[in-house]
């Protein structure tokens, strides 16, 4: 029997979800698209992974600023096709092991 069903699997609605399980309920979250929504996708989380990538290389590009010396860099930046890199985002892991979510497809 499902006790709680959460519509919507963004940020809000998998908290909102989580919190149900962690008190006992059963849970049906439903999302129409990826779990996690825009902001684990394409907004907040891969900017911000994107900014300390960023932050790391310029940091060794001005190495000689300290007394160090970088002979050679080369990066691959990745390309901002968020499309093909979703199915390798994991998503998070409920808090305790013992606890089932199963989640639905519109």
């Amino acid at each position: 029997m499902i006790d709680l069903s959460v519509v919507g699997g963004e940020p809000g609605g998998y908290v909102v979800a989580i919190r149900a399980v962690q008190l006992g309920m059963s849970v049906t979250p439903i999302e129409r698209e990826a779990s996690g929504g825009d902001c684990l996708h394409c907004g907040c989380i891969p900017s911000k992974a994107l900014l300390r990538h960023v932050a790391v290389l310029k940091l060794v590009h001005h190495t000689a600023d300290f007394g160090n010396s970088v002979s050679r860099m080369a990066t691959r930046l990745p390309h901002h096709d968020t499309q093909a890199a979703i199915p390798l985002i994991q998503w998070p892991e409920i808090p305790r092991p013992s606890l089932y979510m199963r989640w639905s497809s519109l």
